[in-house]
Parts: structure tokens; sequence; C-alpha cells
């Protein structure tokens, strides 16, 4: 038990391992919040954020919710809370009109629709740039409904569901899309995802962490300069696999930089008759970094043909780097 916390002078409070129920507080200059495991730790918080005005970065690690959280104060700025237990269907608001980021992850790999959140208010909160939210507790369609009330959004990253099928993002102002991932202790977070649909004209990076190779589109971004796409090049269909990735690759063609992380890697070596039949896919690619997670390469014809590949994929390649 936790004795009661009363300061005039204390700005940062870190609390592990402890219950907070009943806990007593006065902090009138504490900025900086860190709750570790903490017994309570949501209405805890609550109380803080109500009564701290100064407070400006709260985190929550590996606590458990038992009631609707309220993220609030004038000064917030910083708002994390990752490996979260989910126990109801409960809901989040934010009226913190200076929060630029917000971050809620949960613990569980499994979507369960009982503990989805019921609501996520953010009109409280115009000014925030960084939002990372988490697909097993929270539906695509709150995710949207979220993004297009936030204006200034610059930055979104969704951690991935085992039954995400589809994904859509619009939102004319956002400049960084991580759809991350890929592993966890005993699930593949994207393993049902296949499509995924972007409106983000001004989408300057994107990330992708996931087994399957995607139907993503359209191409209505000019500014994309970098991709980092961990997913396996695999072949089951010969034809339609070679035509899939390249196709998938397409989307990435406008980038300056591009890095494929990935343990199968046959899908990249097209057979003349493909590529009679297209493009090169990333025709500006100008730096290309290819890491194979196993050698499965083979032998030196195939790593040549591979380097061949890649080369007539990126006609305009100036750096190509590839490790394994």
């Amino acid at each position: 038990m936790c004795p009661d916390l009363v300061s005039d002078t204390i700005s940062v409070l870190h609390v592990s391992h402890l219950s907070m129920e009943g806990v007593k507080t006065r902090l009138p200059r504490l900025e900086e919040l860190v709750l570790h495991r903490v017994q309570k730790s949501e209405e805890f918080a609550n109380e803080l954020m109500l009564s701290c005005p100064a407070l400006r970065r709260v985190e929550l690690i590996d606590c458990s919710r038992s009631k609707d959280l309220l993220i609030c104060g004038p000064k917030l700025k910083t708002f994390e809370a990752s490996a979260m237990f989910e126990k109801e269907n409960l809901s989040i608001s934010i009226s913190a009109p200076n929060l630029i980021s917000f971050s809620y992850i949960s613990c569980s790999t499994m979507p369960y629709p009982d503990e989805e959140l019921s609501a996520l208010q953010v009109h409280g909160t115009r000014n925030l740039r960084e939002l990372a939210l988490d697909l097993c507790m929270v539906g695509m369609g709150t995710i949207r409904k979220a993004v297009s009330q936030l204006h200034l959004l610059e930055n979104l990253r969704l951690k991935g569901s085992p039954s995400a099928e589809r994904i859509r993002i619009t939102h004319k102002n956002l400049k960084h899309l991580a759809l991350t991932g890929f592993k966890t202790i005993a699930l593949t977070r994207f393993k049902s995802l296949i499509r995924v649909k972007t409106q983000t004209p001004n989408l300057v990076s994107f990330q992708y962490d996931g087994p399957n190779i995607l139907v993503i589109g359209p191409q209505d971004s000019t500014t994309l300069a970098n991709a980092r796409l961990e997913v396996d090049f695999g072949v089951r269909d010969k034809r339609r696999s070679y035509l899939k990735a390249a196709k998938f690759l397409r989307y990435f063609g406008r980038c300056d930089s591009l890095t494929l992380i990935c343990k199968e890697v046959k899908a990249l070596v097209l057979p003349e008759e493909i590529k009679s039949e297209m493009l090169p896919p990333l025709w500006n690619v100008k730096h290309l970094r290819l890491h194979i997670l196993s050698n499965t390469t083979g032998d030196v014809d195939t790593n040549s043909r591979l380097t061949e590949s890649l080369r007539w994929m990126s006609p305009n390649l100036e750096t190509l780097v590839i490790s394994s």
C-alpha cells in the first residue's frame, strides 16, 4: 500500500507494483506520472489528471482497466498506455487541448468483441499529431471516426489483429502510416489482412509488418518517400504470386528508399514471361535494401537471378544492398 502523496515540490512520480486505492494526493507541481503494474491505476490516474494542472506526461504500463478512462489536463501533451488488461466494454474520453501524442495498446493478442472500446471520444484534442491504437481492442470503424476528427494528425500507428481483413485510412494531412505487429508470442497479428485502402495524398512514409502480400491502393500520394515492408514473398501459385508481388510493390514505386525484410524471396525473382507483361514496378526507387531473415536464396545462380530481377524492377537504382 502506498502512503499519501502530499508535496508542493514533486514534479515526477513513478509508482510500481503498489495499490493506490484510497491514497490521498496533493501534487500541484506534478509534471510526469508513470504507473507500472499498479492496482486501481485508472482511478488514481484520473484523479491526478483532474487535480494536477501542471501534468504534461502520463504513462500506464501493464495495468488493468476497471472503469472509464478520462484523459484531461490543460498542459498534458503525451499519454501512453501499453500492455493494458481489458475487463469490460468501456470508453476512453480525451479532453486535453494541448495533447500531441496518444497511444493505447492492449496486452491481448486476440480480439474479443466484449472487450472492445464502446467509445473513443477525441473531440477535446484537436491538436493531436500522433495516434497509436490496437486493433485487438478498437474496431476499425471507431478508428476511422476518430481519425476524421483529428485534422492535424500526422502519424498513425495501428497494431494488428488476427481477424482484421481490410483496413481503410482516409486523411488529407497524414504523413506517416504504420501497420505493425508481425510477430506475437503465439500469433501473427495480420494473418488475415488482405487489403489496405488509403486516401492519404500527403503520405511520406509507410510501414507494414505482416505475412501477406496485400492488395493496396490507390496510388494517390505523390510525396511517399520511404517504406519499410516485412512480408514473405513466397510462391504458392506461380503466375499469380509473381503478379501479386509486382502489383504490391508498384504502390511503392515512387519511393526514394525502400526496405524489404522477408523469409521467402521467390516471388521477387520474376521470370522473363512476367517481365514482358508489365512495366518495372519500382521505377523511381533509388535505394533498395533487401534483408533475408534466413538463407533461402540458395546457390549462386539463384542469387544472381534475384539481383538481376531487383535491378529490372528498379531501373533507376543507385544503391542495392542484399543481406541475410
